[in-house]
C-alpha cells in the first residue's frame, strides 16, 4: 500500500517534467529544507509525523556567492530568502509536506531581479519502519514535487516541474541520532548565462548525512553534510553545516545553522546561514527500549526497565545479584537465590524440600507425602513402604516387595517356574524331569536353550524347532502376568543389511504366528526384526555368524502378581 502510493506519486510528477522546454528560467538553489523539521533541518533522518501531528516553520536563509563557476564572478553574490514550511501526518505512516521560499533581496553580476517567489514544493513521505515500534531504525521513502510558478528574473523558477524522490534512514542510540538520505533531483538541464553553459543548472544525485544530540530538554547540536553530483555535466558540490536548536516553548524550537560550500556545481554557495523557528504538535519523546518510560525520566534509554516483572520509575534494570528474580532493593537475601517474595530461602533444616513450618520431622529428612518424616520400611524387606505393594509382608524386589509364591511346593517360586502347578526339580525349571525344559525364565527374558531353525534364506520354521516353541507357548500360557513379549529376529552381517533385516522380520512374524496357533493371545506378542544390528558375537568367524542368526524372547511388560 505504502510503496504503491509513492510509485503513483512519482510517476505522476515525472509525467510533467518537460523534456524540450525553454531554458530561459531556472531555480538556482539546491537546498530543500525538511518540512516541519521531523528530523534534522536540511537532511531527512527517516522520521515522519504520526497521524494528526503537525509541524510548521519559518526561516531566514542567506546564501553567499551563489552559482559561481571556477574563477568567474558569482551570478548572485548575495541572496536572502524566507521560507514557510508545513508538514502534517495524514496517517500513522504517511506525511504531507509543503514549502514556499521567497527571495526577499539579492544582488549579483548581471541583470537579476531583487525579489520574488522561488519554487514552491509539495511532497509525501511514507514511514516504512519506526525504531519506536521495535524496528532497528527509522526508514522513510518520499517524493517532493517543485512547481514551475516562481519568479523567473530572480532565478527562482525551473522550466517545468522538478521531482525529488528520496529515501532516508536514521537511528537513535545513546542520546545521539544518526541519519542518512539518498535522493535524485530531476529537472531539465538549463544554461543560465554564457559563462556557465559548461556548468548548467541540472539534475543531480544527492547524498546527505547528519548527526545530532537527541536530548528532550535544553539545546541540541547537529552537524550535516550534503553532496550533489550533476547528471548532465560532470560537476560535484558539497556543503557542511553545523548548528544548534534551542527549545523556546512546548513544541517550539529556535535554530541556527551555518557552513561552507565547495565545488563548481551550479547552485552551491560558498557560504550558507539558516535561522528560524519550528513549532506545532509537542514532540512525543521516543521510547526506544519499549519500557514505557520516556525522555529524561528514562535514565537507561537503551535498556528496558521492566526486567522479570519488576519496575520503578527510573527506566533502568534493577540489580539482581543472585538472579532469583527479586531485585536487590527488595531482596532480604541479595546473595542467596530463592523463589520467594522476599528473596530469602524458606527455612528447611533437614534439607528435604519440606519447609520447617510444614515439616513434622524438621531435623530428619523425609518425603513431602509423609510431611517430611523419614520413609518407613515396615516389613524390613529393603523396599520403602511407598514403593512396596506388600508393605506389611516381607517380599522380594522382583515382585515389588511381595513374597514369592510356590503353588506346587517344589522349591521353585511361581514367577520362575515353567510348570507352576506341577512339582519338578529346580534344574528343570520346576517341571517334571521327563519334560526336559529348553526355556528358562531369566528376569526380563525367556531364555531358550536351543535355536529356532529355519530353511535357508526363508522364514519357514523347521520341524525340529516345534518342541522348543511349544514350550515357549506353554510358559506364556502358564504365566498370564507376562503381558507383552518381543519376539526378536536377528541375522549375521553376510549380504545386504536391508535384505537381512527384512528376512529377520519375516522370521519373527513366523514365530509369532506359530505361538498364536498354540493358544497364545496375539496381543501379547510383538515381532521385531533387527537384522545384523545387534550381533551376539563377532561376525568374523563361522561360529560367530551362526550364533548371530537367532530368535530371542524379551519380556517387555509384566503385570504385578497378586499379593497374598
Amino acid at each position: 500500500m505504502r510503496s504503491s502510493c509513492l510509485t503513483v506519486a512519482v510517476a505522476a510528477a515525472l509525467s510533467f517534467v518537460p523534456m524540450g522546454a525553454s531554458a530561459q528560467s531556472v531555480d538556482l538553489d539546491l537546498l530543500s529544507p525538511n518540512p516541519g523539521a521531523a528530523g534534522d533541518e536540511v537532511v531527512s533522518t527517516g522520521r515522519a509525523l504520526e497521524a494528526g501531528a503537525w509541524r510548521a516553520g519559518v526561516m531566514a536563509h542567506y546564501q553567499g556567492n551563489l552559482s559561481r563557476v571556477n574563477d568567474s564572478p558569482a551570478l548572485i553574490s548575495d541572496r536572502l530568502l524566507a521560507h514557510v514550511a508545513l508538514a502534517y501526518g495524514l496517517t500513522d505512516w504517511l506525511q504531507l509536506g509543503a514549502q514556499l521560499p521567497v527571495v526577499a533581496r539579492q544582488s549579483g553580476n548581471g541583470a537579476v531581479g531583487s525579489a520574488g517567489i522561488a519554487t514552491p514544493t509539495v511532497g509525501l513521505r511514507a514511514s516504512l519502519m519506526r525504531q519506536s515500534a521495535g524496528a532497528a531504525a527509522d526508514l522513510t521513502a518520499g517524493v517532493t514535487v517543485g512547481l514551475p510558478i516562481g519568479t523567473s528574473d530572480v532565478f527562482g523558477r525551473n522550466p517545468g516541474v522538478s521531482v525529488l524522490p528520496e529515501v532516508a534512514v536514521g537511528r537513535e542510540d545513546g542520546g545521539i541520532r544518526y541519519g542518512a538520505s539518498l535522493g535524485a533531483y530531476l529537472r531539465e538541464a538549463s544554461g543560465v548565462a554564457p559563462a556557465t553553459d559548461a556548468f548548467p543548472a541540472q539534475s543531480d544525485v544527492r547524498l546527505g548525512a547528519s548527526i545530532s544530540t537527541a536530548n528532550d530538554e535544553g539545546p541540541r547540536g547537529e552537524l550535516n553534510a550534503r553532496l550533489a553530483v550533476g547528471l548532465a555535466k560532470p560537476a560535484v558540490g558539497a556543503e557542511i553545516m553545523a548548528g544548534v536548536r534551542v527549545p523556546v516553548w512546548e513544541g517550539g524550537e529556535a535554530f541556527v545553522l551555518a557552513g561552507p560550500g565547495f565545488g563548481p556545481l551550479m547552485g552551491v554557495p560558498t557560504f550558507r546561514i539558516l535561522a528560524g523557528l519550528t513549532f506545532g504538535s509537542p514532540a512525543v519523546p521516543q521510547d526506544l527500549d519499549g519500557d514505557g518510560i520516556t525522555g529524561k525520566d528514562d535514565q537507561c534509554p537503551n535498556e528496558p526497565e521492566d526486567i522479570d516483572g519488576f519496575e520503578d520509575e527510573d527506566g533502568c534494570p534493577e540489580p539482581d545479584n543472585d538472579n532469583d528474580g527479586v531485585p536487590d532493593t527488595d531482596d532480604a537475601c541479595p546473595m542467596v537465590a530463592a523463589d520467594t517474595e522476599d528473596g530469602c530461602p524458606i527455612p528447611d533444616r533437614d534439607g528435604d524440600g519440606v519447609p520447617d513450618s510444614d515439616d513434622l520431622c524438621p531435623d530428619e529428612a523425609g518425603p513431602a507425602e509423609k510431611k517430611g518424616c523419614m520413609i518407613l520400611d515396615t516389613d524390613k524387606d529393603g523396599l520403602e513402604d511407598h514403593e512396596d505393594r506388600c508393605p506389611t509382608v516381607a517380599g522380594i524386589a522382583e515382585l515389588r516387595g511381595c513374597p514369592a509364591k510356590d503353588d506346587d511346593s517344589d522349591g521353585v517360586p511361581n514367577h520362575r517356574d515353567n510348570c507352576p502347578t506341577v512339582a519338578g526339580p529346580a534344574d528343570n525349571q520346576g517341571c517334571p524331569a521327563e519334560q526336559k525344559q529348553k526355556v528358562v525364565m531369566a528376569g526380563t527374558e525367556l531364555k531358550i536353550l536351543d535355536k529356532v531353525f529355519f530353511n535357508t534364506g526363508t522364514a519357514r520354521i523347521q520341524a525340529r524347532s516345534n518342541e522348543l516353541l511349544d514350550q515357549v507357548a506353554a510358559v506364556l500360557l502358564s504365566h498370564p502376568e507376562i503381558t507383552k513379549v518381543g519376539v526378536d529376529g536377528h541375522s549375521d552381517s553376510t549380504g545386504s543389511a536391508a535384505t537381512n533385516t527384512r528376512l529377520s522380520q519375516q522370521r519373527a512374524e513366523a514365530v509369532v504366528k506359530y505361538l498364536v496357533s498354540k493358544g497364545v493371545d496375539e496381543s501379547r506378542l510383538t515381532a521385531r526384526g533387527f537384522g545384523p544390528e545387534k550381533p551376539a558375537e563377532s561376525n568374523d568367524t563361522a561360529a560367530g555368524r551362526d550364533a548371530n542368526r537367532r530368535v530371542e524372547f524379551q519380556i517387555l511388560e509384566q503385570a504385578d502378581q497378586p499379593a497374598e
